[in-house]
């Protein structure tokens, strides 16, 4: 996966900063359906669940 290419700073989305209860990880593995294996910044592995809004950008990105 390389860099995005930014043509102008007005396309670049807001950084989203997790907010109470909340923590920031990386998808490690996809299970299947919606699930995923989540390495969390506090170093701990979770199970975690894509969200319907997030899986119809992610069908959007395969076209």
């Amino acid at each position: 996966m390389g860099k995005r290419k930014v043509l102008s700073e007005a396309n670049l989305k807001e950084l989203v900063v997790p907010q109470e209860r909340e923590l920031l990880g990386r998808v490690t593995k996809i299970e299947g359906g919606d699930h995923v294996v989540v390495k969390c910044v506090d170093g701990k592995v979770r199970l975690g669940r894509i969200r319907g809004k997030m899986k119809a950008a992610r069908l959007d990105q395969r076209k």
